[in-house]
């Protein structure tokens, strides 16, 4: 399993987790792939409804209400076979502690938002957007 796929799946399962990560980080942003982007906003959007519930148990309930929300095909069924295996991949890992989890989130989201702010640099540096740049190491700093 890919360290995305890992780190979503902790966050599907664990409403500390979850809420860790969305006090600190913008993950429905900061997730790799198409998928896990939307996986993660819909986490959310349940986990803000009901924070102590783990949203792996709804997480194909709401697959089937908001489907039709992803027009590429490739990214829904995606998101589809995930959640299908996410019970049984889950059921054959030992579970993670909270710490654990959060540990290995933030390592993930934090190497992303780095990654994000590098492409910003970039970009503007490119463009010869000088005050753009600066503003992309400014938040890269902070």
């Amino acid at each position: 399993m890919s360290e995305e796929r890992r780190v979503l799946s902790l966050l599907l399962t664990s409403p500390d987790t979850l809420a860790h990560v969305a006090s600190a980080y913008k993950p429905e942003i900061l997730c790799e792939s198409a998928f896990a982007r939307t996986v993660c906003r819909w986490a959310l959007d349940f986990w803000k409804t009901d924070p102590k519930v783990p949203a792996a148990m709804h997480m194909m309930d709401i697959y089937v209400q908001r489907s039709e929300e992803v027009a590429d095909e490739t990214e829904n069924g995606a998101i589809r076979e995930y959640l299908q295996n996410l019970s049984r991949d889950w059921q054959k890992e030992e579970p993670a502690s909270t710490d654990y989890a959060k540990e290995l989130a933030d390592k993930y989201f934090g190497r992303r938002a780095r990654c994000k702010a590098l492409e910003r640099m970039q970009g503007a540096f490119e463009a010869g957007d000088m005050e753009s740049f600066d503003r992309a190491v400014e938040a890269y700093n902070k």
